[in-house]
């Protein structure tokens, strides 16, 4: 192969560009400002926080944590805008991306709890229309733990037609052919999640709602949960403006993470049709931008429109990790988030190139003890969880965002160690 002394010149400039950039900007940056509440014992962690603040790693976010239904936790810090050095405050809701599939699975929990609907039936006893193409056999369960094949759409849509044309959705999601066979295996349906169980969520509930409203009548009014899918306009300016790495960084943190390598091969030469698939679900979905204008952030998308601050994350996911029950209501069943977080699937992801386990919706991982913790990571390094052996909610958002989008940030991560190092101090 020819030596392309241009491309190198360009790949030198690049990385000189960007280390050049970054050193100088420690000097022009206004320095970031860090508030919240801790425990005594938990001082690690917001020091850790403030380093990371300090450091640039991070330019705004917050970290929050119930444990045994106590708030313990709750830091914010940084910049909403970073251009325009607007400080993050107490109310500031970030967009937390795929975690808004974790609030979408616990909601849908609770119509399981509430026995309208059972995760081992076939989607098609309650949508007819489902069972089209192949798909007469694919369960709740085997449809929410994203074996069901329905990874892309082979028309598109437009964020408009979710929120303007929500008939003419469920009938191209009933239309849709399975790219795999249901069953055989596993691919994150990154797009299509929130679309599917928003959908039979609606033809389960007696009062036939879209998920969003479910959550919003029955899970956070009644919990005062600060969380919302889609954000109506009178609530905009409380949103963290988001941003993103450059592109240097992002290529050089993926080629540096084995975990990746895979993913970012088979995308660069175009051997992950499955990957490909999910992008062409919503038209220009993944591009920059395309949800910033305050439409768009109305739209009650459920894989990955979730609004809201790490405090009420922490404290939806602390109620479960407690026994489901907060001043005498009952959010979820003890049965019941047996079956969320029992293990559907655990194997090779086809779209993701990595081994995963999944629950009814949710991502089973392990806390830094080793224990199963059962959550959702979201893009840009987004994550929040329930670990219910230790009576631990947690939640991490960021509105700088990372290419660790797997539950793997090592801003989180380093967050998340330290945060356990001080749980094993308490009384």
């Amino acid at each position: 192969m020819e030596f392309n002394t241009t491309v190198l010149v360009a790949i030198l400039a690049a990385v000189m560009g960007y280390f050049t950039s970054s050193y100088w900007m420690k000097f022009f940056r206004k320095p970031p400002r860090v508030e919240g509440f801790f425990r005594p014992e938990f001082r690690p962690v917001a020091e850790r926080f403030r380093k990371n603040m300090e450091s640039g790693l991070e330019s705004g976010g917050t970290f929050a944590a119930y444990v045994n239904g106590e708030l313990v936790v709750d830091m914010w810090g940084g910049f909403t805008d970073y251009e325009l050095h607007h400080y993050w405050k107490n109310y500031t809701v970030g967009n937390v991306a795929s975690v808004t599939k974790l609030v979408a699975s616990i909601t849908f929990a609770k119509l399981v709890d509430n026995g309208h609907v059972s995760y081992d039936k076939p989607v098609s006893d309650y949508w007819p229309e489902f069972a089209q193409n192949g798909k007469s056999q694919v369960t709740v369960r085997m449809l929410l733990s994203h074996q069901a094949g329905v990874i892309g759409l082979s028309v598109p849509l437009t964020p408009e037609m979710i929120r303007d044309d929500w008939e003419r959705v469920e009938e191209i999601l009933a239309e849709q052919k399975p790219l795999f066979e249901p069953g055989a295996g596993t691919a994150y349906h990154a797009y299509t999640f929130g679309l599917y169980i928003d959908a039979l969520a609606r033809k389960v509930d007696p009062k036939h709602r879209r998920l969003y409203q479910i959550f919003a009548e029955d899970i956070a009014e009644p919990f005062d949960i600060d969380f919302s899918i889609g954000l109506r306009k009178p609530e905009q300016y409380r949103v963290a403006r988001e941003s993103r790495q450059s592109l240097f960084r992002q290529l050089w943190d993926a080629l540096s993470a084995p975990d990746y390598h895979r993913l970012v091969l088979s995308v660069i030469f175009r051997q992950n049709p499955l990957f490909e698939a999910n992008n062409l679900s919503i038209k220009d979905a993944d591009k920059p931008g395309k949800w910033d204008d305050p439409d768009s952030k109305e739209i009650p998308y459920c894989s990955g429109q979730g609004f809201g601050t790490a405090r009420s994350l922490a404290k939806l996911t602390g109620i479960l990790a407690n026994g489901g029950t907060y001043q005498g209501r009952q959010l979820l069943s003890a049965d019941v988030m047996d079956d969320l977080s029992s293990v559907a699937v655990s194997g090779y992801d086809m779209a993701l190139k990595r081994p995963v386990r999944r629950g009814s919706g949710v991502w089973i991982v392990k806390n830094p003890w080793g224990d199963d913790v059962f959550g959702h990571p979201g893009f840009g390094g987004q994550m929040s969880y329930v670990d219910r052996k230790n009576k631990v909610g947690l939640a991490y958002i960021t509105n700088h965002f990372s290419v660790f989008s797997l539950g793997d940030d090592p801003r989180f991560r380093a967050m998340e160690e330290m945060f356990y190092r001080c749980v094993d101090s308490m009384p």
